[in-house]
């Protein structure tokens, strides 16, 4: 029975997690807190209309709502009882879609090295002098990388590899600092990140390869070993870095975005962790892309990475806001945030990449 497509709206509500992973993956564009995402609709071949534009966009109570507009007789058959089918269908198949994903993943891509049981050793012992000649060669002062001369250099592009094998030779059950574990994994994160941006480079951003249900995620598919398992970045961000119960990492940890914190052009150590992080922290809010505030007013405006990860922070607005009043960058803001009264707002996050050559 041919259908009938009329051109109202049909709402269509679906959970948080199942709407960036259906319509993350089918050409969406991350915007703040949102996304506009295109979706091939199953049954229909005409390519006119075989395309629906969905608008996704968090609710107060954290769903996810997507308007489908619909096409208005273009087909000739029973309306009322076809737009019911049309219904069932578009949800059936962002229901399809998600129940797939993990069949239609990308391919991982392992980096390391497969380092026999014996020849492990401690975190503590792990150097990283090597990233941190690296780093000091292609990171300027401002955190921004210079991709294109590193990656026509094969030479540091190897170097590069033989840091992360290096990295691969840590046991994760032998004892070490939790500084040492701390630098460790920060250093392992970024440098891995940098790795998968010189391989697809070049590129304008790191979410042109963070395919959500088709293909290379750099997130999920690129994937560290170490003590004979592997460990995408997703997993060092959220398995290891965040249960250490040290929130500055949210400030040392770097996505190859603009609106990331700067990419420190030195390796963290264990000796001055603490010196770096605070530094990278204050650095982090001195920029008014990150920051900003209106003391008459008592309002606050903040990266979005303190909502995102907000409970890392506290476990209310003002607590986090609280936890990080130390690192602003003068009294008076110091003192609006600490006093816990302030309105506080998030600002767009840049997803540009921080490519020196392009800026």
């Amino acid at each position: 029975m041919p259908l009938s497509v009329n051109q109202d709206t049909i709402m269509v509500r679906i959970s948080p997690a199942g709407c960036r992973g259906v319509l993350g993956g089918l050409g969406c564009s991350a915007r703040s807190r949102g996304f506009l995402c295109r979706q091939t609709v199953p049954g229909f071949t005409d390519p006119q209309r075989s395309i629906v534009d969905t608008a996704c966009s968090k609710n107060r109570d954290g769903a996810m709502e997507g308007n489908v507009p619909k096409e208005r007789n273009r087909v000739m058959g029973e309306d009322s009882r076809n737009t019911v089918v049309r219904r069932v269908m578009v949800m059936a198949g962002c229901l399809f879609a998600t129940a797939a994903m993990p069949a239609l993943a990308g391919p991982v891509i392992t980096v390391g090295a497969n380092v026999p049981a014996n020849g492990r050793v401690s975190i503590d012992r792990i150097d990283h002098a090597a990233w941190n000649t690296l780093l000091a060669k292609y990171v300027d002062a401002r955190g921004m990388v210079d991709y294109g001369t590193w990656k026509a250099t094969a030479a540091d592009q190897q170097a590069l590899d033989q840091y992360i094998a290096h990295l691969s030779q840590a046991s994760l059950s032998l004892p070490a600092r939790r500084e040492a574990q701390l630098a460790y994994w920060i250093n392992a994160y970024n440098a891995v990140t940098v790795r998968g941006i010189l391989r697809e480079y070049p590129t304008t951003s790191i979410r042109n390869h963070t395919a959500k249900l088709f293909g290379y995620n750099i997130w999920k598919d690129l994937q560290l070993l170490v003590d004979g398992k592997q460990f995408s970045l997703e997993q060092i961000e959220h398995e290891i870095l965040r249960k250490m119960g040290e929130p500055r990492i949210h400030f040392a940890i770097v996505c190859a975005s603009i609106g990331c914190p700067r990419l420190l052009n030195e390796a963290y150590v264990a000796e001055r962790l603490e010196d770096q992080l605070a530094a990278n922290t204050r650095s982090f809010f001195t920029d008014r892309t990150k920051f900003q505030y209106d003391a008459g007013k008592g309002t606050i405006a903040v990266s979005p990475i303190l909502s995102w990860f907000a409970e890392d922070f506290g476990a209310t607005q003002a607590d986090q806001i609280r936890r990080v009043a130390q690192y602003l960058p003068d009294e008076p803001s110091r003192k609006l945030a600490a006093g816990g009264t302030a309105r506080v707002s998030y600002l767009d996050y840049d997803w540009g990449i921080n490519d020196r050559s392009a800026r």
